[in-house]
């Protein structure tokens, strides 16, 4: 994942020798805070790990005593 933050300055004031006023753009907010985690893998883990429960749980409640 590339993240690009860009800076802004008017080119205008640059010219004209007047003091150039630069803009830097926000970060992204992250999910957690001090973490790498993008909101798309969190959204997929969450995912992954409530698909996993459903399957258990529903196993069990279809053959509460498997064979062995």
């Amino acid at each position: 994942m590339k993240i690009s933050i860009y800076v802004y300055a008017c080119r205008k004031c640059e010219l004209d020798e007047i003091s150039t006023p630069i803009v830097t753009a926000n970060m992204p907010v992250s999910v957690f805070p001090k973490s790498i985690a993008s909101p798309s893998i969190m959204a997929y883990i969450m995912t992954q790990k409530y698909i996993v429960y459903f399957r258990i749980t529903l196993r069990l409640l279809l053959n509460p005593h498997p064979s062995t």
